[in-house]
C-alpha cells in the first residue's frame, strides 16, 4: 500500500508542473500565435481583394473570411473531441463540398491563404486535445499513410474538413464556457 501511494504522490509530483507549464504556459503562447496567423491570414486575404478585385473568386473570399472569423471565435475551445462528436448533416457535407470546388478554382494566392486557415484549425485541435492525440499520433500518420497511397486524400480531407467546420460552426455555442 506504502507503495502505490509513493507511486501516486510522485506522478501527481511530476505531473502537476508539467500539466501548469502546458495549460498556463505553452498552450496560451501558441494559440495566441495561432490567432495571430488567422489574423494575417483574413489581412492577406482582403489585401488581395483590394490590389486584384477578386472578381472571379468573391465566393471564395466570402468563404475563407467567414471560416477565418467562425475558427477566431472558437479557437480556444476546439478539440478532437468536438471534431469527432460532431455529425454533420448532409447540408454542411454538400456545402463544404461546395466550397472545397469554390477554392479549388480560385487562384493559387487563394488556395495559399486556404490552406493556412486549414492548417491553423488543425493546430487549434492538437493544441486543445493533447491528451487525445498524442495516444492517436501514430494511427492518424498510418493512416494518412493509407489515404496517399490508395490516393483517396481527396474524400478523406473533405471528410475531415466536413467535421472540422461542423464542430467550428455547429458547436460555437456548445464550446463557448459557461
Amino acid at each position: 500500500m506504502k507503495t502505490a501511494l509513493m507511486v501516486c504522490l510522485m506522478l501527481v509530483a511530476i505531473g502537476l508542473p508539467f500539466w501548469i507549464l502546458y495549460w498556463e504556459m505553452f498552450r496560451p503562447v501558441c494559440l495566441t500565435r495561432l490567432r495571430y496567423q488567422l489574423f494575417k491570414a483574413r489581412d492577406d486575404l482582403r489585401i488581395l481583394a483590394l490590389r486584384n478585385g477578386l472578381a472571379d473568386s468573391k465566393q471564395a473570399y466570402r468563404i475563407i473570411e467567414g471560416r477565418c472569423n467562425a475558427l477566431i471565435r472558437v479557437l480556444d475551445y476546439i478539440d478532437i473531441q468536438s471534431v469527432c462528436t460532431s455529425q454533420p448533416d448532409q447540408r454542411i457535407k454538400l456545402e463544404v463540398q461546395r466550397d472545397a470546388l469554390i477554392i479549388a478554382e480560385s487562384p493559387p494566392a487563394v488556395r495559399a491563404i486556404w490552406d493556412d486557415v486549414f492548417r491553423v484549425a488543425q493546430g487549434a485541435i492538437v493544441l486543445n486535445s493533447p491528451g487525445l492525440v498524442l495516444p492517436l499520433l501514430p494511427i492518424v500518420l498510418l493512416f494518412q499513410v493509407c489515404v496517399l497511397w490508395f490516393n483517396r486524400a481527396r474524400r478523406g480531407a473533405l471528410a475531415v474538413q466536413a467535421r472540422v467546420w461542423a464542430a467550428v460552426y455547429l458547436g460555437g455555442e456548445r464550446l463557448q464556457p459557461a
